[in-house]
């Protein structure tokens, strides 16, 4: 189902999804006439991956730090890093459209790798050489030297650092924004000063690791009328026929509003349909 409605690329490796998360249901509903929405969308979220393992780890705190900033192969940044999980991924696939950015790269000094984890990679433990080989993480002297092994731009992520420290003094992004929101400061590093998602990278060696469009789940499902139950292509009711959580489409459209933006849904609106199957609504 991936491969048929998702954007390109996709890959069911990088999601946190159980693995036999399949969508049945989805399928049923859609061979009995249901009419869809979202299918195309999910609960994106950039995505660490183990080479060794073929784990994902999802990246919430890591990019949302100070001494950090994520680029495409050019160099260049293309979204605020510490914004949800949702946007991001929106970011990253409409990045890819112009310039290469599956994978992008989360690049950091070693102010960020004392201080906080990597994708399962404790603070201040230096990167094991099974993961420096496998292309865990990449580690350089400078900047321009670790741009040439990760196959990014060297002059183009050069400038991209001294703009990005540049504003981590004034305390201000003015490319995208990060730390402007209370959602970014609440991942950031309120010992960091000004703004807790801002610090400068300044201190060797640099490092770099790829960061995929995973997710937590895809956000398309059955179409739905206030009674959760299900509508066919002409907006008629399927009798008989009830959708709720993952396998009903998002009330949240493309958007997140926050943590429980699937739970609270799925409870409220198990709750709608049983009163309804019952008789009381």
């Amino acid at each position: 189902m991936r491969e048929q409605f998702m954007p390109k690329p996709v890959s069911t490796e990088w999601t946190n999804s159980p693995k036999g998360d399949t969508g049945d249901a989805i399928q049923e509903g859609m061979r009995l006439g249901a009419a869809t929405a979202l299918m195309d969308d999910a609960w994106w979220g950039p995505t660490i991956m183990d080479p060794v393992t073929g784990m994902p780890n999802f990246a919430l705190f890591e990019r949302a730090r100070p001494h950090c900033f994520i680029v495409d192969s050019s160099g260049s940044r293309f979204m605020n890093e510490a914004q949800s999980y949702t946007d991001a991924g929106h970011d990253q696939y409409t990045r890819n459209q112009k310039v290469k950015a599956i994978p992008a790269w989360l690049i950091m000094d070693s102010n960020h790798r004392n201080k906080y984890m990597l994708g399962g990679l404790f603070a201040g433990v230096k990167p094991s050489k099974e993961a420096s080989a496998s292309g865990r993480i990449f580690c350089a002297a400078a900047i321009d030297e670790l741009a040439r092994q990760i196959g990014v731009d060297p002059e183009g992520l050069a400038k991209t650092t001294k703009r990005f420290n540049h504003m981590s003094r004034e305390g201000i992004d003015r490319d995208f924004g990060k730390g402007n929101s209370e959602y970014d400061q609440f991942f950031g590093d309120p010992n960091a000063g000004v703004n807790p998602n801002l610090g400068l990278l300044n201190r060797a060696p640099y490092y770099a690791i790829k960061i995929w469009p995973g997710d937590l789940g895809t956000k398309g499902g059955l179409l739905t009328d206030e009674f959760q139950r299900v509508l066919d292509k002409n907006s008629r009711v399927i009798f008989g026929l009830y959708a709720i959580g993952n396998t009903a489409a998002s009330i949240m459209g493309g958007t997140y509003l926050g943590a429980g933006s699937t739970l609270g849904p799925a409870m409220t609106h198990g709750y709608i349909a049983a009163s309804n199957l019952s008789g009381m609504r």
